[in-house]
């Protein structure tokens, strides 16, 4: 239980030096690497099982001490027995002997010390094994493991202010009262000692179990502590912070309203501050934030816009274990912070119970628990800088960004949407003239109908040769049911009639206005700031794409088409209109426009050193346009925009 899933995939592995087929190899690295996570799993499993045997009989041994305690035990078997004793089963203890019960307590508090927590003798773990090739399987000795957490507590009742003649409360976190050690009994009453035993056996902490990515499992419950109570516990929450080198943040919010933050720096320890509280001091805490620590927090841009709108721009490191795992498997697909968590962790509950702010400070724990191991996984692939170099910066540029926004020029995106309108309108007319009576340019079913019957467009032929083409020959009028004919493109295109061509740019102009002015027509709000009309959008790298390209939605900003001619002296038309002329830079600002010329192309011929590749490209000269004009036997001067595309798509 102790090895790593990747240990026992390689015994597993090296058990079987013959392979069937070399092509299967993949297959067989699957199913081996399943097998070892079952084993693991199982062992794990059974080692929990254990554990829930040794809590079940610490707590009977907790009831029969309490009894013991109260002076109950023995009550009912007195009840049965004879009067001046009797018979009574070995081990029991004896309600009129009250000295024999004394020494009986002294023996199990001796025993309970020796055995440890549970009840059972101390049991030193397996130790989790490597391969070496020239010493065999060795042992590794298990790293050394200081970890109990405490049980989940409530809150801190709310400490009232000193008295003016009393001296101020002095509160501190780093230095909590000790707890009363049961294996110490030389200077304590035995009741004392009987509870020292209880309360030890109560927060029974099993030795951890080690993981694919860490060296323990977190055992227990975190502790949630509200800092915004009192002023003195917010003043020591500050105090301490502030001297922390690495925390981690969890925002809860209402409607991208900030409501509160959790913070923790151990995973058992968890901060939480009520915004909404008289005793909180945002400033200060904004102050904490801004200054030069490594802050980890999950989905970091997410919480960075929420801090961004509220005037906070945390400063320094930020690390986020979202990105981190997009880092070690970028063609996974995204996950949520709990299933990542129960990936990492599968033996481990989660307690989804209790009001927002317990569920925002546990995640600020299973937080920093995820970046521990995925920091281990990093440093194993040598992907540590390149997390903490080159993408984890881009997060705070891309909150900032998607926060500030892009400047719109409502008046001119008002006349584009005018136009466009006006243009469908245009065709609909055109095609109710055509037909004799309207239909819906938007049904397949009723212009088919039109094309088919109505005007009696041969629709065989148009889709012979194309994929439609078996569809429509298999197709038979079933009821008196009329069959359904494609309006696609490519039939629509050998169709020799004028509706078709007036359909399909109905087509393309509803497309540009329901993809791009729409969405630009809902986005667009009034920034006081800027004094001026602003489009918000998402700006996404590290979750979509495995080539850590950034995409923007809601709205998609990076998909406003280029016009496709210029303007003549007629005025401007859907085809000329410029959609991009609807964004501006603020007053005093600049758009840049920067693109990577021919980058591919430039890295093949630096890995291939072809000289005739590298002569093209050092000399400025477009390649696209070459392969373009050897694809359409003409010079490349003569090569069209259009057809230089098309070579480069190809």
């Amino acid at each position: 239980a102790t090895a790593s899933t990747e240990e026992i995939f390689e015994l597993l592995w090296n058990a079987h030096p013959f392979r069937n087929n070399a092509a299967d190899i993949d297959m067989q690295r699957r199913i081996e690497h399943r097998a070892a996570h079952l084993i693991v799993k199982s062992a794990r499993d059974q080692i929990a099982a254990e554990d829930r045997i040794a809590a079940a009989q610490a707590k009977e041994r907790k009831r029969l001490l309490e009894r013991l305690a109260d002076g109950t035990v023995g009550q009912k078997q007195a009840r049965r027995s004879p009067p001046g004793g009797g018979r009574r089963k070995s081990g029991s203890f004896a309600p009129s002997r009250p000295a024999e019960n004394a020494s009986r307590v002294q023996a199990i508090l001796k025993s309970a010390a020796a055995a440890g927590p549970g009840g059972r003798s101390p049991v030193t773990p397996c130790p989790p094994v490597s391969r070496d090739a020239t010493a065999g399987i060795r042992p590794k000795p298990p790293p050394p493991i200081s970890f109990a957490p405490e049980p989940s507590v409530p809150p801190p009742p709310a400490v009232a202010p000193p008295k003016p003649d009393a001296p101020p409360t002095s509160v501190s976190m780093k230095d909590p009262a000790p707890r009363p050690d049961p294996t110490v009994m030389e200077d304590c009453s035995p009741m004392t000692r009987v509870r020292n035993v209880l309360e030890n056996e109560s927060r029974m902490v099993v030795s951890p179990v080690a993981t694919e990515n860490l060296d323990f499992v977190p055992r227990g419950h975190a502790s949630f502590i509200q800092v915004s109570q009192s002023p003195e516990l917010f003043e020591a929450f500050i105090t301490d912070i502030a001297s922390q080198p690495e925390y981690v943040w969890n925002t809860l919010s209402t409607q991208d309203r900030l409501t509160g933050v959790a913070f923790c720096w151990r995973w058992d320890e968890v901060y939480f501050v009520d915004i909404e509280s008289p005793f909180t001091d945002f400033r200060r805490l904004a102050a904490v934030l801004a200054r030069p620590s490594r802050k980890i927090a999950f989905d970091a841009k997410k919480q960075l816009r929420l801090l961004v709108r509220n005037g906070v721009l945390p400063t320094a490191e930020i690390w986020d274990p979202k990105v981190a795992s997009w880092c070690l498997n970028p063609e996974e697909s995204e996950r949520t912070l709990k299933q990542m968590f129960v990936a990492m962790y599968p033996t481990v509950p989660i307690n989804q119970s209790g009001p927002l702010w317990h569920l925002c400070a546990r995640e600020a724990s299973q937080t920093l628990l995820l970046m521990t191991g995925l920091r281990t996984r990093l440093k194993r692939e040598s992907l540590a800088r390149i997390f903490a170099e080159v993408e984890m910066p881009l997060a705070a540029v891309l909150a900032v960004a998607e926060h500030v926004g892009i400047g719109f020029i409502n008046d001119a995106f008002c006349d584009y949407l005018e136009l466009f309108s006006q243009t469908l309108k245009t065709l609909e007319a055109r095609a109710y003239a055509i037909a004799g009576h309207t239909f819906s340019m938007t049904c397949p079913e009723e212009i088919s109908r039109v094309l088919y019957d109505e005007l009696a467009l041969d629709y065989e032929a148009a889709a012979a040769g194309t994929a439609h083409a078996a569809a429509a020959a298999g197709r038979k009028v079933a009821d008196g049911k009329i069959p359904k004919r494609s309006t696609a493109k490519e039939v629509l295109l050998k169709l020799d009639h004028e509706l078709p061509r007036i359909v399909m740019e109905h087509r393309r102009i509803s497309s540009l206005v329901s993809k791009n002015l729409f969405p630009l027509q809902k986005a667009r709000t009034l920034c006081h700031d800027f004094g001026m009309m602003r489009v918000h959008c998402l700006f996404e790298t590290h979750t979509v794409r495995a080539t850590g390209r950034i995409t923007s939605t809601n709205p998609n900003l990076q998909n406003i088409p280029h016009p496709k001619t210029t303007v003549t002296e007629g005025g401007i038309d859907v085809d000329s209109a410029n959609l991009r002329n609807a964004f501006q830079a603020a007053e005093g600002m600049t758009f840049v426009s920067a693109d990577y010329s021919q980058l591919e192309l430039r890295i093949i011929a630096h890995l291939s050193e072809d000289e005739s590749l590298l002569a093209i490209l050092n000399s400025g000269g477009d390649m696209f346009k070459l392969m373009a004009g050897q694809i359409n036997n003409k010079p490349a001067e003569q090569v069209t925009p259009e057809e230089r595309k098309k070579a480069k798509g190809s």
